[in-house]
């Protein structure tokens, strides 16, 4: 037993936190971390979904840029007749070469319908995952070329 001067005394206006209320915010507290832990994972998949998503879009846009400085007579040269890669190696400006794993591009060349002055180019860039069979992202941009 305690000696009574080492007794704690409540005097009139103190307040203080009751062993009760401190378990109560200790668990509000721990529910609140495990929902914030368990939306984490979904938050990083999003953030690398979105990366690979973006490099899926340059490699489409770069040939698409490549379609319209191409002359037109030419436009069928660029045709792939089917998916080129994975992995993709792709030509840059500065005149390296990159290699973007899991990665293959389509590109098709087509006349449009009624026209014999303008050409649709399609470029269908597709992400698989290492070992992977089914595609996870498909991105298609396409453009039409006119005869100058």
């Amino acid at each position: 037993m305690l000696a009574p001067e080492r007794v704690a005394r409540v005097r009139p206006g103190q307040r203080g936190v009751t062993l009760v209320e401190l378990m109560v915010a200790m668990l509000l507290l721990t529910i609140a971390l495990m929902a914030l832990a368990a939306a984490f994972p979904s938050a990083m998949y999003s953030v690398v979904a979105g990366g690979f998503q973006s490099t899926a879009t340059f490699l489409a846009q770069q040939k698409i840029d490549e379609a319209k400085s191409t002359p037109f007579a030419s436009l069928s040269t660029l045709d792939t007749g089917g998916p080129v890669g994975p992995p993709l190696t792709v030509s840059l400006p500065d005149g390296t070469t990159t290699t973007f794993a899991g990665f293959s591009r389509s590109v098709s060349v087509s006349a449009v319908t009624g026209s014999t002055s303008m050409a649709q180019v399609q470029v269908v860039v597709t992400f698989k995952a290492a070992g992977g069979s089914a595609p996870i992202y498909n991105t298609t941009l396409a453009t039409i070329v006119a005869q100058p």
